[in-house]
């Protein structure tokens, strides 16, 4: 762990050449999410390598899926036969080769918790979006704890998306440094979805599943008819309310 003095995140940025972002995510399916607008915003001031979960050929090294020189972007994709260590060291290699060695690392994939070891000058941010510890939502849900907790003393400065999330890893993990930043919406393109309608709108955007509240979004439609409902994100509940 670096020392990070709750300097601006510009005199943070400024000591970094680069982006690293270790991800979940599968870009080319990426909904306009907190991942997709931190990677557009961050690369509006530096270069930005996103790498996607493993699901690349199962050969023995990362794919570079596409560059965008234009916006200073790099997708690569690890091949499913890497451990997540030799992950990191290729693309360590894929750096330097474009002459970069000093990346901010900005992490949504705790399993990358060997990143030290081989960016051993860099800043590192946690980007808590999901509850991990008090949810078990996920397949994963166990694994993902221990690995946060393994990674929590390697990490500079924790981004949570929400109170009840930050409150939930503060059950389990000291944090040093940590901000509070909710998430944002692209209101641009959505609004321009919505433009066809004449009424007032009222928009949720994300994952439709059993962690909302369908009864009280019921109750709130039904309160507030002068409104149109606009409802954005992949739909995985078999709630009969929804």
């Amino acid at each position: 762990m670096k020392k990070y003095n709750k300097a601006s995140f510009d005199d943070v940025l400024n000591e970094h050449d680069s982006v690293l972002i270790l991800s979940w995510s599968d870009w080319e399916n990426e909904r306009p999410s907190n991942r997709w607008h931190y990677s557009r915003r961050l690369n509006r001031t530096r270069p930005v390598f996103f790498v996607n979960k493993p699901n690349g050929p199962r050969t023995i090294n990362c794919n570079i899926d596409s560059l965008d020189s234009e916006f200073n972007f790099c997708i690569i994709t690890p091949s499913l036969n890497l451990t997540y260590n030799e992950i990191l060291v290729q693309v360590q290699e894929i750096l330097a080769v474009d002459g970069f060695f000093r990346p901010l690392i900005w992490i949504y994939n705790a399993f990358y918790d060997d990143f030290d070891s081989v960016f051993q000058d860099s800043i590192a941010i946690y980007h808590a979006t999901e509850d991990y510890f008090d949810l078990n939502v996920f397949p994963e849900s166990n694994l993902i704890r221990n690995a946060i907790i393994d990674l929590s003393e390697k990490i500079d400065l924790w981004v949570f998306c929400s109170m009840g999330v930050l409150n939930s890893f503060e059950k389990w993990i000291y944090l040093h440094n940590f901000i509070y930043l909710p998430n944002g919406v692209d209101f641009n393109f959505f609004s321009f979805l919505e433009n066809h309608s004449r009424r007032k709108s009222i928009s949720y955007q994300g994952n439709i599943d059993n962690r909302l509240n369908f009864h009280l979004i019921q109750e709130v439609i039904s309160v507030c008819q002068e409104y149109d409902f606009f409802f954005y994100g992949p739909v995985n509940t078999t709630s009969r309310t929804w």
